[in-house]
């Protein structure tokens, strides 16, 4: 109830960007609160970029509105994950669905080791009427067992969590850029650009296995990088 009470009056501006909230013992009077209770509050707001705790000079704000005219992509493994963080409406189009095995070329790319089963899914990623990404998935058939379209059209990483009990441990995220595709050209609206932000993702599952290996393309006026450097040491935005 605190953490939700400050945050609406950060973002109300009550507490504006840049200035101090109010001190510890200020706030646990007018909350009735334990100190350690406040002290969490402050820790999450801190944790999801609202503010920065500095010794010697208190809680400053960090929420700036217009700062914040994105669609974040904090901390989220999945863009299934950042829209539904944002309630945003957003639509999967499953492109292409096979079964394959890894070759000598992919198995450079991806790491997979030559041979390996896998899911190969592409998919475009679109927020109303725009497409914002579309990206090539390779999923290990081994751990994301019995994959479907409509499972690739929903959320595989929530399938993966819920029904498989298989939860994503770890996910590294390189960040290039690259000449434009024919595919690139064909579904995302490139304005001009004639080169777009590549992700590509290497998933971990708990006991270290590499489960997926993804490559997206991005429209270059949607996407900003986005680097809290707190909790959350690589993160993405997607401009709206």
């Amino acid at each position: 109830m605190i953490y939700e009470d400050l945050k609406k009056r950060i973002k109300n501006e009550e507490y504006k960007y840049q200035e101090k909230i109010p001190s510890e013992t200020n706030l646990i009077l007018e909350y009735n609160c334990s100190r350690n209770t406040l002290r969490r509050a402050i820790k999450k707001l801190g944790a999801d970029g609202y503010v920065q705790s500095i010794r010697g000079k208190g809680v400053i704000v960090l929420y700036n509105a217009n700062l914040e005219n994105n669609l974040i992509k904090k901390g989220s493994h999945s863009f299934s994950q950042m829209a539904d963080r944002n309630k945003i409406k957003f639509r999967t189009s499953v492109l292409l669905f096979d079964e394959i095995e890894i070759n000598k070329k992919m198995a450079l790319e991806s790491t997979f080791p030559v041979g390996t089963p896998v899911y190969y899914i592409k998919r475009l990623r679109s927020i109303g009427d725009d497409n914002y990404i579309i990206e090539e998935n390779y999923f290990m058939s081994k751990v994301v067992k019995d994959l479907t379209i409509g499972i690739a059209q929903d959320s595989i990483y929530k399938y993966l969590n819920d029904v498989l009990n298989e939860p994503i441990a770890t996910t590294k995220r390189i960040l290039t850029f690259g000449i434009a595709t024919d595919q690139d050209k064909k579904y995302l609206n490139l304005n001009g650009y004639n080169a777009v932000p590549i992700v590509t993702n290497y998933s971990f599952t708990n006991d270290g296995t590499m489960f997926e290996y993804t490559v997206s393309h991005h429209r270059p006026d949607k996407f900003i990088f986005y680097d809290q450097n707190q909790t959350n040491p690589v993160s993405f935005m997607l401009n709206k």
